[in-house]
């Protein structure tokens, strides 16, 4: 469900978030009035061909009236620590919007993020309060210094967070129950995730839908570098994360491979 088109962004704001965390803020206007929550944009980094491959990276925020989008990232690797380095004012070559969005269900929703799985999930919890369907964000994190995006998501949302450093990580906060026609959305590592499955099945919900993160190549599901096992029925099967998702059912991921 991708309606990508390429795009030369102008830079207008990068900063640090904490070291090797960045925010980066691009005039796409194209791609800003197109996003929706859960999709992912692909970043030529480099100069030439050197790195060959572009970089997935989630839109944090879409301004479809200022024509803006908003990244967050990690620097890990050599494409984004070049990344890391360009100035404001200066040119990106994206595609983008990619990717299957979170649809926006109601009545009640939950949100669990961890780290950086905060981004996809931040653009998402002010979709969902514009349709008037009350939130909860369930956002943990290694400390509070990592806990990013926390103005904006209380302005949407009822947030409760949790950081490592004091003991505590975002399971350990989630409620018990939840009411049958709540909606549970996660995005983090797969660990997190796995346990998220795991716990909206017990806690009575009534579904939800899951953002993975995966390496991707080529992006447009040539390669098949991102595949990811799901449940079929009886069987399982792979399906592309860069084409079939990055967001599918919660209870379709199958987490233990």
């Amino acid at each position: 469900m991708s309606d990508r088109t390429r795009e030369y962004a102008v830079v207008e704001r990068h900063r640090t978030l904490q070291p090797s965390y960045y925010e980066l803020r691009l005039r796409a206007p194209v791609i800003a009035g197109r996003s929706r929550p859960g999709q992912f944009v692909f970043i030529r980094v480099g100069e030439g061909f050197d790195p060959l491959l572009r970089r997935p990276i989630s839109i944090c925020d879409a301004d479809a009236v200022a024509g803006t989008i908003t990244l967050l990232y990690q620097a890990v690797g050599r494409g984004t620590d070049w990344l890391s380095h360009v100035p404001e004012g200066a040119q990106l070559d994206l595609m983008g919007p990619i990717g299957t969005p979170f649809p926006v269900e109601g009545p009640r929703a939950v949100l669990v993020a961890g780290g950086l799985g905060i981004a996809p999930l931040a653009l998402l919890t002010r979709q969902l309060r514009e349709a008037g369907i009350p939130v909860d964000v369930y956002y943990g994190a290694r400390d509070e210094a990592h806990l990013f995006c926390r103005d904006e998501l209380v302005e949407c949302a009822a947030l409760h967070t949790a950081a490592e450093s004091l003991g505590q990580t975002v399971l350990d906060i989630l409620p018990e129950r939840l009411a049958r026609e709540t909606t549970v959305y996660a995005c983090g590592p797969l660990a997190l995730l796995a346990a998220v499955q795991d716990w909206a099945s017990r806690s009575g919900c009534g579904g939800g839908y899951v953002s993975l993160e995966e390496r991707m190549a080529c992006g447009i599901g040539a390669c098949s570098g991102c595949g990811f096992p799901m449940n079929s029925g009886r069987r399982r099967l792979f399906k592309k994360v860069c084409v079939d998702g990055p967001v599918f059912p919660l209870e379709e991921v199958a987490f233990d491979g």
